[in-house]
């Protein structure tokens, strides 16, 4: 999990960092805080590939529930045929049998029948042990988990933005301390040069002025 959350950090901050630049590219400016959030919320490849979880974890609750729900078969064969027990079974199946298909000659040799079959089935589940509603709550339970992960990425790229952001201008209100300390510096080696010149003071101030 450890890794798992530095890796997710490392993304969050080269991520903040490269649209960072791109903003201050485009519009010469760096981002505000808003437009750093807004952004990485609607680019962040980690955010859309979780919420791709939400639409699919719906799509396993609607078929768990239609477990329930009655199931409607259309069916049409046709069957054209001379052999003697299909044409025998047939005729019979239809009650089209008549006396003069009890003949040898016709039950041995039968012309060719056709039929047309057409079909019409409803099966509605009565009781299944309790195995679809199992399932029909497992399907809800993984949807909310689905749904609870997308939260919580969000709320991470949220903290990984707002840290790097604030991370970034201290370093730059650092950056200016560092400056203003060597332009310090800079003016105290210099005065400690012009009164080192005139012998106001020893090499040994010089020298810690240097340092």
């Amino acid at each position: 999990m450890k890794s798992r959350s530095l890796s997710f950090a490392r993304s969050a901050v080269l991520f903040l960092g490269l649209i960072w630049a791109t903003g201050a590219l485009a519009a010469g400016s760096p981002l505000t805080l808003g437009e750093a959030v807004l952004l990485a919320l609607k680019e962040n490849p980690g955010l859309k590939a979780t919420g791709l979880n939400v639409p699919a974890a719906e799509a396993q609750v609607a078929r768990a529930r239609a477990r329930f729900l009655p199931q409607i078969s259309f069916f049409e064969s046709f069957l054209n045929s001379d052999n003697p027990a299909q044409v025998f079974t047939q005729k019979l199946n239809q009650r089209q049998f008549t006396a003069q298909d009890f003949f040898l000659d016709n039950l041995n040799n039968p012309a060719p029948y056709s039929n047309w079959r057409t079909g019409l089935v409803a099966r509605q589940p009565i009781f299944q042990a309790g195995e679809a509603y199992l399932g029909y709550q497992q399907a809800r339970l993984r949807k909310d988990i689905a749904s609870f992960q997308v939260v919580t990425h969000r709320q991470q790229l949220l903290y990984r933005v707002h840290q790097a952001y604030f991370g970034r201008q201290l370093a730059e209100a650092r950056l200016k301390v560092v400056q203003e300390a060597k332009k310090t510096a800079a003016a105290n080696r210099k005065l400690v040069q012009a009164r080192f010149n005139t012998g106001a003071v020893v090499r040994a101030d010089l020298l810690s002025a240097d340092v």
